[in-house]
């Protein structure tokens, strides 16, 4: 059994585990491909930044690692080179949960509205979700490849969010990348809303949803 590694020093600040873990989760995929010496480095870059920070204790098992504060706060990462999930339980009870996949593990995530635009024949090549608090407000990230031209998606989007009730409050036009901001209201009287990123990378088209929904 691993034995949980204690930093020492000054006072924590509160929720500092949660940076420490976006820190681990983000670099974790960043390099997933790469070879295990560079992932190595990763991992004590990681480490050197939890012992500066200070009273944090790390705890790893494999390719899960839990971070609690001395308020405790409680952040568990369970990673991988394809993807990984963040779950984080504060000491008030205050609960949130957050996944990521890449490449051939991407996927469109639980709790996607089914009624949102989505070309069609297009490669889904990262994923994120996340939920917290009592009411499980829900954030979502996706990336796609997909067919046809910048104008051709960027005129899908502007065509089918109207279709969907979403109103467009802004679009910008930046010759090879678009940006188009929209909203509409959600059941409790606030708003819902995202982005949707539109650009050319490499001589292919790229989409990028992001969504928050209540």
């Amino acid at each position: 059994m691993a034995e949980p590694v204690k930093t020492s020093g000054g006072k924590p600040q509160n929720r500092q585990a949660i940076i420490i873990a976006a820190i681990v989760i983000g670099l974790l995929l960043l390099v997933g491909g790469c070879k295990m010496f560079m992932r190595s480095m990763v991992d004590r870059a990681v480490e050197n930044a939890i012992e500066s920070g200070s009273g944090v204790e790390v705890d790893r098992r494999g390719n899960t690692t839990t971070y609690t504060d001395k308020d405790g706060n409680k952040v568990t990462v369970d990673g991988d080179g394809s993807g990984g999930t963040i779950n984080f339980q504060g000491s008030n009870g205050e609960q949130g949960s957050y996944q990521m996949n890449t490449g051939d593990n991407a996927k469109i995530p639980e709790g996607f509205p089914s009624s949102f635009p989505v070309l069609l024949g297009g490669r889904l090549t990262t994923s994120y979700s996340g939920s917290e608090g009592a009411e499980g407000d829900s954030g979502f990230h996706l990336q796609w490849e997909v067919d046809g031209s910048v104008a051709d998606a960027v005129a899908y989007y502007q065509r089918e969010l109207a279709a969907d009730g979403w109103t467009v409050v802004a679009t910008s036009d930046m010759g090879a990348q678009t940006i188009i901001v929209f909203e509409r209201d959600a059941a409790n009287g606030d708003k819902d809303g995202g982005s949707v990123m539109v650009s050319e990378i490499n001589g292919k088209t790229n989409v990028t949803v992001n969504l928050g929904v209540q």
